[in-house]
């Protein structure tokens, strides 16, 4: 195996232009506040320090949540080289994969996906895939969420923290939470300073990776701006012995580029208003290779035409957060849209099999509203309600023809629109100084109107051989379409849970 040449260059949570000693102005609670051990006189060298995490929505420490949590902290993972998704979880209990780079999870396709989490596995649950390739905006087993945005853009840099739980969560997030939430908290322009960070890493394949970013207060402690962008680049691990070229370029191989712009505005100590534009590039080229099992039971490893693809996520949020005295009150609107086209090759030559698959998403548009009231730390009675509304509008095309005759396969065209809603709460109860109940409730509402066209050739077995330039020829063309009342379906759900909760020792000395 290559060793990889890693040059990391970072000045985390230092300033490029000096000036430290300035405290930021956070809107949320800084992700793992930890006491240093030198606090107290009385505090034990062996105790563990407290760390806050806000994943059930509520500043709690690590030690003491009734829940399977996991955190990581942005500067460790900057520290660690961790700028992907699947590298930030490869060592969360429980979890696995990323990003997904296609709807199939197939590692040769170059076809891109419109969910961050489709990749995501937790707790050995994985995410339906769409039928062909398509990009089909299925609801995931598993929720991403990037500052508070249900499957929001820019989940792999400067990071402020990344907290997971385990488990089913609707009745704290609300949508796609089945097997548990990724939260993701990229860091909020800061209040009357000056800094930035940067980093750079370079390995074999021609990986080539820049990171940066930087604050600055726009109006002293009332308006501050954060921009930070992100480039990735490397050449495939499946090497073709041809020159480089839009389709000769190595096979896998991955190119993409990241932005986001963050204002923050403070007026005063009880409201702020965060703004938010966040944008992605990709550029994927599908592997280009097939495996051939010969007599002897090895395998022979064939090169291939290699597919390029494009897609381009583009996102628009803010962020309302108002104290009511008694309770907090945030709203998040946000609008984010998704593009892609792609081309894909199959082939098995042994049996004379070649399919090139044309994938195109021409529109992809999701819109939330998130509304939440929290009451605030303190008293017996801790409780949250809130509630969500998503829209998701698409149109899906997948044509496939042979890649020997050039006679058509299929041809599916597919428009959808899905529309939910939902309702959820949770409160907890403190019976005790050590007992506690906690009980949560959810209702949603989901409406998805399918119209496709589908188009198939009925002549693949009576025409030509495969692997043959008249293989599905003459043409015989069959359309079906399913629209109106026949491509419409509507979900009701009601969960809820109850758990009573209780403190086997004054600390809690565990950590997840």
């Amino acid at each position: 195996m290559n060793r990889k040449v890693l040059l990391l260059m970072a000045a985390s949570q230092a300033a490029l232009f000096g000036g430290t000693g300035a405290a930021s102005a956070q809107t949320t609670p800084v992700a793992a506040q930890t006491t240093p051990a030198n606090a107290t006189d009385t505090q034990s060298s062996s105790e563990l320090p407290d760390i806050v995490v806000t994943a059930q929505r509520q500043s709690e420490t690590l030690q003491r949540a009734a829940a399977s949590v996991s955190v990581r902290s942005g500067s460790d993972l900057l520290a660690a080289g961790k700028f992907a998704l699947s590298a930030i979880l490869e060592d969360v209990p429980g979890v696995s994969g990323g990003a997904a780079a296609t709807p199939t999870g197939m590692a040769g396709s170059s076809s891109g996906n419109d969910s961050p989490a489709a990749g995501l596995t937790i707790r050995g649950i994985p995410s339906n895939s769409g039928v062909g390739g398509s990009a089909t905006s299925i609801a995931t087993s598993a929720a991403i969420y990037v500052d508070g945005i249900y499957n929001g853009v820019g989940s792999s840099y400067d990071i402020d923290r990344v907290e997971i739980l385990r488990g089913p969560q609707g009745t704290l997030y609300g949508r796609s939470a089945t097997t548990g939430v990724v939260v993701i908290k990229t860091r909020d322009p800061a209040l009357g300073i000056v800094e930035g960070n940067i980093a750079a890493e370079a390995g074999n394949y021609d990986l080539e990776h820049y990171y940066g970013a930087v604050n600055v207060p726009l109006v002293s402690d009332v308006i501050a701006l954060r921009v930070s962008g992100n480039y990735y680049s490397r050449d495939g691990y499946d090497t073709h012995d041809v020159d480089k070229g839009e389709l000769g370029y190595r096979g896998g191989a991955m190119r993409s580029t990241d932005f986001r712009a963050k204002m923050l505005i403070a007026p005063t100590s009880t409201f702020s208003v965060l703004l938010g534009v966040a944008g992605q590039n990709n550029k994927i080229y599908s592997s280009g290779n097939s495996m051939n099992l010969q007599a002897d039971g090895t395998y022979d490893k064939l090169y291939g035409d290699v597919g390029p693809g494009t897609n381009k996520f583009r996102q628009y949020w803010a962020e309302f957060n108002l104290d009511l005295g008694g309770a907090n009150l945030v709203y998040i609107p946000a609008f984010r849209t998704w593009t892609s086209s792609a081309l894909n090759y199959g082939r098995v030559p042994a049996i004379g099999l070649a399919v090139d698959q044309d994938i195109s998403t021409p529109k992809d548009e999701f819109m939330t509203h998130e509304l939440r009231l929290a009451s605030q730390q303190g008293g017996k009675l801790k409780w949250q309600i809130g509630a969500l509304y998503y829209q998701n509008d698409l149109r899906s095309i997948v044509k496939a023809t042979d890649g020997y005759s050039g006679a058509l396969l299929y041809n599916s065209d597919v428009a959808k629109k899905t529309t939910a809603a939902g309702v959820f709460g949770e409160a907890t109860y403190a019976l005790a100084d050590t007992t506690r109940l906690h009980a949560g409730l959810r209702y949603d509402y989901t409406k998805v109107a399918v119209d496709q066209t589908y188009t198939a050739n009925l002549n693949l077995c009576c025409g030509g051989p495969l692997g043959s330039t008249t293989y599905g020829y003459p043409e015989i063309l069959q359309t079906q379409t399913l629209s109106g009342q026949e491509g419409k379906r509507t979900y009701r759900n009601v969960t809820y849970k109850v758990r009573l909760e209780h403190d086997l020792s004054p600390e809690t000395s565990s950590m997840r």
